[in-house]
């Protein structure tokens, strides 16, 4: 599958088009140079002034970066013109749009309708770097609609579970809000979506911190992380250099984040995409991810299952992913101590069942009354008749 990156909201300034615009009002143009807010709150929010609204959506992303006009009634035939020409073209399965609500929102929303008019099966996710559940949720498609604006978007990048899974592995301290709660209350919030099953979940991505320094380089801590990833509600995407445990913080740069993964290129002292170009932590790390993914692929109760999971219970949390044929408990410790696990908080969804396979191991498990788990321990088990 090839996705197509696009970004409507803005353009670089030594772009031919801004070389030479073909009109004054391709852009927003301001007496002096004036920065986008980055407030997308403004938006959704009912008592939003119109200063700030302006701000947010006619501001500029950076110096370099002018903010096109989407009320443009040629930019904005361009832009759907030549999104249909790229698919017709280039032959693409789908299409991430960068900075999703701080181009014009009835355009954008004009944009996904004519798209999917031409091409009803095709996908397109929005990237919405919004942190509150309610909204990001705003920007989903729904039958809630704002005033005479309703957004016919399908896929959204799930900037609220990517936080609660960073902030749960840099929390220091343990309560009802800290560690693994935080992302027990962000799924509790999911009755905000039309449809969650269709949120495109992450542990990073080129913007952010590379996961695996999140997790203090710790790699059964970033165990817990892929687990989540592969098997929460949701559809997974996993930057390049996760499986060769890629460091970076967001704060040392993005040429940190983004350098090249080794291998491939002659000058590369090390080829990381052969298993002897490895070391024993990336190879246990590619290993699992690879378990996962092609585990994940041939499991329907995975890809669109129902979920029900419990309240965290001593650093432990636990959810079930099912349909009619499979059960798949998914049980984490996230605490650095061993948990004894009570297993009688399960009955409504154990049943009888007293052994499952579990998946990254392919061992057989079974338990009685109770269930031990190591610390910062992950597993996950399809349940056995």
């Amino acid at each position: 599958k090839i996705i197509m990156d696009m970004v409507f909201n803005h353009f670089g300034d030594q772009h031919w088009m801004m070389r030479d615009l073909p009109s004054y009002s391709f852009i927003h143009q301001w007496p002096e140079y004036t920065r986008s807010n980055f407030r997308s709150t403004t938006i959704p929010d009912p008592y939003h002034s119109q200063y700030d609204y302006q701000r947010m959506v006619d501001g500029w992303f950076d110096r370099h970066m002018p903010d096109l006009n989407q009320n443009d009634t040629l930019l904005a035939n361009y832009l759907i013109q030549n999104s249909i020409w790229w698919i017709e073209y280039a032959g693409i399965d789908g299409i991430r749009m960068d900075t999703y609500q701080y181009a014009d929102k009835e355009f954008m929303a004009r944009w996904v309708n004519r798209i999917r008019q031409e091409y009803p099966d095709f996908s397109i996710v929005g990237e919405l770097w919004v942190e509150q559940k309610a909204l990001h949720a705003y920007w989903m498609e729904s039958d809630l609609p704002d005033g005479n604006y309703k957004s016919p978007l399908q896929f959204l990048t799930d900037f609220p579970l990517y936080i609660a899974i960073r902030e749960s592995m840099l929390d220091k301290e343990k309560g009802w809000d800290k560690g693994i709660e935080r992302i027990y209350y962000c799924l509790s919030q999911d009755l905000l979506y039309s449809e969650p099953r269709n949120n495109m979940i992450f542990l990073d991505n080129h913007d952010l911190s590379r996961f695996y320094s999140v997790a203090d380089e710790n790699l059964q801590k970033f165990t817990l992380g892929l687990v989540m990833l592969y098997t929460l509600r949701g559809i997974p995407q996993l930057t390049y250099g996760t499986e060769q445990l890629m460091k970076g913080l967001e704060s040392d740069g993005h040429g940190l984040i983004r350098r090249d993964m080794m291998g491939g290129w002659p000058n590369d002292p090390v080829n990381t995409f052969e298993a002897e170009g490895r070391n024993k932590l990336q190879q246990k790390a590619w290993e699992t991810i690879s378990t996962l993914a092609n585990w994940r692929k041939s499991s329907p109760v995975i890809q669109s299952g129902e979920t029900r999971h419990f309240l965290p219970e001593n650093d432990v949390y636990s959810y079930f992913r099912y349909n009619q044929n499979d059960t798949v408990w998914v049980i984490l410790n996230y605490g650095d101590e061993e948990a004894l696990v009570r297993i009688d908080r399960f009955a409504e969804m154990l049943g009888q069942h007293y052994r499952g396979l579990e998946i990254i191991t392919n061992e057989e498990i079974t338990w009685g009354e109770t269930l031990t788990l190591p610390p910062y321990k992950a597993l996950i088990i399809k349940l056995l008749p």
